[in-house]
């Protein structure tokens, strides 16, 4: 069985610009506050072709050797091999149709923009973009990633594997200004995943989290200023924003459609409004 690591990032090719999708390609580097709170722009993803059916961009971590968060990018219609890897991951679908059979599913689950899937550890797989544009997709994990060929699937799906159309997903108000709806995990207790979605043109009020949580835009033009900031950076779909525990930050909606984003987290989410 051949193992195909893609921990190495030097001999990686850059990607060209035939393949980029509107806002998504390389630039400069993130914009970084002081306070550890981080944006990272669509055009801003540095996307790296590790196999002929996929690229990748970092968001946060290294995948090549901790934790992390990477944009994917399949070209339309493009397949991987079966394969496995040896920690499990999230993902949710930001543009593109894809599909994640797992085993011998004949019949997989399709997945538009909005849509999460779970892959445990081990778990016989495809990934697949199945619409005629490219597949743009955010995945994190706990573990680096690695990737391993296989030859044929010798199991069925297993009872921990996940599939979760846009359509699927329970949302919410928590809040005047937006809804919530989970992915994965329990948000009210635990860590989780959670898909949050504003009202057109809607913003919150100044406030705090006790905990830090990572996010990337699906749809609409967003900002997540943090404290007195006056001209915080815009985010479209693809885009990536950090918040640590306990830094002052707006999160608003600039555009006329209504802003869908996901963000996950190792902890409970609250949400404290600061005095002004």
């Amino acid at each position: 069985m051949r193992i195909l690591n893609v921990r190495m990032t030097c001999t990686w090719i850059a990607l060209s610009v035939a393949v980029v999708i509107p806002g998504v390609g390389q630039s400069l580097a993130p914009t970084v506050k002081d306070h550890g709170g981080r944006v990272l722009q669509a055009h801003e993803v540095q996307l790296e072709e590790i196999a002929p059916f996929v690229q990748m961009g970092g968001a946060w971590g290294d995948r090549s050797s901790t934790a992390h968060g990477t944009f994917g990018l399949f070209p339309g219609e493009a397949t991987s091999p079966p394969h496995t890897h040896s920690q499990a991951y999230h993902a949710v679908v930001l543009s593109g149709t894809m599909t994640n059979p797992f085993g011998t599913e004949s019949d997989p689950t399709t997945m538009i923009a909005g849509s999460y899937w779970y892959v445990p550890a081990g778990e016989e797989h495809v990934t697949a973009c199945v619409s005629a544009e490219p597949c743009l997709f955010y995945f994190h994990a706990d573990h680096p990633f690695d990737f391993t060929p296989i030859d044929t699937f010798t199991a069925e799906r297993s009872a921990g594997a996940v599939t979760t159309q846009a359509g699927q997903i329970q949302f919410e108000e928590i809040a005047p200004f937006v809804q919530m709806g989970g992915a994965w995990g329990d948000r009210s207790r635990s860590a989780h995943g959670t898909f949050g979605l504003f009202k057109a043109g809607a913003a919150s009020p100044l406030h705090t989290h006790s905990g830090a949580y990572h996010a990337v835009v699906l749809s609409g033009t967003m900002t997540n200023p943090f404290g007195d900031e006056k001209n915080p950076p815009e985010m479209t779909r693809g885009s990536y924003w950090y918040v640590p525990g306990g830094v002052e930050h707006v999160t608003a909606c600039l555009s006329a459609e209504p802003c869908l984003f996901y963000f996950h987290a190792e902890e409970a989410f609250d949400f404290t409004p600061t005095e002004q």
